[in-house]
């Protein structure tokens, strides 16, 4: 059995006694078919929400890889242990990241999603292919600065994308998956480290 929801909607002058008697108004009716509505959901759910979940998984994984490259002698062959020099490479990153991500997420509205999150997605693939080769740690330091400047606006801008897709009811579960793609990025990223360790370079995994 099939249920259909109907809006009706009037558009008249409103005045005293308007709640009685609309004067001169248009009457509209949208049907709603339930059916329909689950199945363009659907559709959603396999085909958005896999691409925006691997996103952010590739995200995350390129944005906290850098533990798994100190292990295997980032810190040691960019003297990064000494004092907190680590800790400022870690840092980099996120101050850039927290700064950028309203401003990102504003430009995202006004340029549209369809074309800043491919943008943003493309800018942090090279800055991570270029974090590999860096031979001293001003160049890393940069590097994790501008990748800070760059996913700082992709979390909140598929967010911001997925609001687009789904009613509210429906956006909790999704986005809850979408995030998911965080405690998922611990376990592949440490897969992806213990497999290319064999490589005699450590930047081949950053």
């Amino acid at each position: 059995m099939e249920f259909k929801d109907t809006i009706t909607h009037h558009e008249g002058p409103v005045g005293p006694g308007a709640h009685k008697e609309i004067l001169g108004a248009t009457r509209e009716t949208l049907v709603i078919d339930n059916a329909l509505a689950k199945r363009v959901v659907r559709k959603y759910d396999l085909r958005i929400l896999p691409v925006f979940l691997l996103i952010n998984l590739f995200s995350f994984i390129d944005r906290v890889n850098i533990g798994n490259a100190r292990i295997l002698g980032l810190q040691t062959d960019l003297a990064l242990d000494v004092g907190l020099r680590y800790n400022i490479a870690l840092m980099c990153l996120f101050v850039s990241y927290c700064v950028v991500e309203l401003p990102s997420n504003i430009v995202c509205k006004k340029v549209g999603g369809h074309i800043w999150i491919p943008f943003l997605v493309f800018l942090f693939s090279v800055l991570t292919i270029c974090t590999s080769v860096v031979e001293n740690r001003d160049s890393l330091y940069a590097l994790r600065f501008l990748l800070g400047c760059v996913e700082g606006g992709i979390s909140p801008g598929l967010v911001w994308l997925l609001s687009q897709f789904y009613r509210r009811d429906e956006l909790g579960f999704r986005t809850s998956i979408y995030i998911s793609a965080a405690s998922a990025s611990g376990a592949f990223g440490g897969l992806l480290a213990i497999g290319l360790s064999s490589i005699p370079r450590w930047g081949l995994i950053h």
